[in-house]
């Protein structure tokens, strides 16, 4: 029954007081539970819900490869109490920390804001957005600019070049010079530069024995030590010293670090020297030396190699030992190949791993070793079955000293038979060399076929047969003049 109802009906004439006070108690409580249900349901005033407000400094003014700082300010509204989250926005400059949490009493959040050394300057805009429990978001943005200055770094080695005896080590100091802001980490690389005559070389380390270090700001000086082991030749090396950052203007620095070594007290040691090498024409050749000169009490075998070319040297390695007599090496080049000039280095290194080298030029000309042949006689009359000899002479032009191959080939028309050309060794090649002696070539004709005259007829089967039976070589039946054999 509604309330509508229930007061119509206590208001009739026959009703009484009693189900009036029923019916004002029934409202009366009904109207409490409306009011109670739209209390709860309904949203509440402005101003009763915690609360907060977020604020930023304004944004720092840096140089590219630095940094700058702003402050982010939470004030708290109608009771806020709990957490608030604090995210700044990424972009082209980046912001730490990520993210931070601040508690009451809310002190400001200090960001840090920082670039690439290769990004332009300009002004950009950063936000934070901030949250708290209850699911109340605000952000707040400021402004920053990058100047067009960018960050960079400068280095120095003191001192420039050091001593080192084989054995020892030696320090030098590499400075940092922060510029323009500078204040990213930077990595120090040290090492010996590669000496390719050299299989040993010294040994570069930072304070803390590794050959790469990382300074961060603010950039204390760092200790390089180089160590020269014993069996380091000596001579002159360079350590290069690079140093680089991810957040510099230049990409990189390089220093360089001299490093003299001398010989240790007793160590055993050597030098090698080469003299000059004589102009040799193409096809003959020229000969230099090598010496090597013992140094404190040196007394192992030395193995030299020379470096090969277009000009050939030999011989290919050589060992030579206590007295160290010179050695000598003769370079060579061929006939067919133009005038050139060849930097010949010769590689020592003794037992110990003690490594030097030394290095000559050979040059040739323009004008190729050759030679002339002649025989004696030119022409040979030689009987079927005989020989007769020749003398062929060698010739050389133009300091040919290479060994000259010669050959006995036949030069008439080819038959079933020819004469055959061999040398003194019994071979129809024989290889000369300088002085070039004379050299014999033996001639010797071997039988014609048989040549019978028209209307005879050969009968194989009766020269068969007379070869078995008499065991030895009977004559063609048909005769012709022994030839002339040409020689050469």
């Amino acid at each position: 029954m509604t309330t509508r109802r229930l007061l119509a009906t206590s208001l009739r004439p026959d009703g009484s007081m009693e189900r009036l006070r029923r019916v004002v108690a029934i409202v009366t409580a009904m109207s409490c539970a409306l009011a109670a249900a739209i209390t709860a349901g309904a949203p509440a005033r402005a101003g009763t819900t915690p609360d907060f407000t977020l604020t930023l400094s304004t944004g720092p003014t840096f140089n590219p490869g630095s940094a700058g700082t702003f402050t982010a300010t939470v004030t708290p509204l109608n009771g806020e109490s709990g957490p608030i989250t604090l995210v700044p926005l990424q972009g082209t400059a980046q912001v730490t920390p990520p993210s931070a949490v601040v508690q009451s009493p809310y002190a400001p959040v200090t960001f840090t804001i920082s670039s690439g050394a290769k990004l332009a300057g300009g002004t950009a805009t950063e936000t934070v957005e901030g949250a708290d429990t209850n699911g109340n978001v605000h952000s707040a943005s400021t402004s920053y600019t990058i100047s067009s200055t960018p960050a960079d770094f400068t280095l120095s080695v003191a001192p420039g070049s050091i001593t080192v005896q084989q054995g020892s080590s030696g320090n030098a100091t590499v400075s940092i010079t922060p510029r323009n802001s500078f204040s990213a980490d930077l990595q120090l690389a040290a090492a010996a530069n590669p000496n390719t005559s050299q299989p040993v070389t010294p040994v570069a380390a930072w304070s803390d024995s590794a050959p790469v270090v990382d300074v961060p700001s603010p950039y204390a000086a760092q200790v390089l030590t180089v160590t020269v082991p014993a069996k380091v030749s000596t001579g002159t090396y360079t350590v290069s010293i690079v140093g680089a950052s991810y957040n510099a203007a230049s990409t990189d620095q390089t220093l360089t670090l001299t490093v003299v070594v001398v010989s240790g007290p007793g160590s055993p040691d050597f030098a090698i020297s080469v003299s000059s090498c004589p102009t040799f024409n193409p096809g003959a050749s020229t000969q230099f030396t090598a010496t090597v000169t013992p140094l404190n009490g040196e007394s192992a075998p030395v193995t030299l190699t020379p470096t090969q070319g277009e000009m050939q040297v030999s011989p290919p390695t050589a060992v030579t030992q206590v007295p160290y007599a010179p050695v000598t090496f003769t370079v060579s080049q061929s006939a067919k190949l133009s005038a050139i000039t060849q930097t010949i280095t010769v590689e020592a290194v003794d037992a110990n791993g003690f490594a030097h080298s030394a290095s000559t030029t050979c040059a040739s000309t323009t004008t190729p070793a050759d030679f002339v042949l002649s025989a004696s006689p030119t022409a040979l009359t030689i009987p079927q079955g005989g020989a007769a000899p020749a003398i062929v002479s060698i010739v050389p032009s133009n300091q040919l000293s290479s060994n000259v191959e010669l050959a006995a080939v036949p030069t008439t028309a080819a038959t079933s038979a020819q004469p055959v050309g061999t040398w003194s060794n019994g071979a129809p090649v024989t290889d000369v060399a300088a002085p070039y002696a004379a050299q014999t070539r033996p001639a010797r004709l071997g039988p014609r076929p048989r040549q019978c005259r028209e209307g005879v007829r050969r009968d194989p089967g009766r020269s068969a047969r007379r070869r078995r039976g008499s065991g030895r070589r009977h004559p063609p039946v048909c005769r012709r003049a022994s030839p002339a054999v040409p020689v050469g």
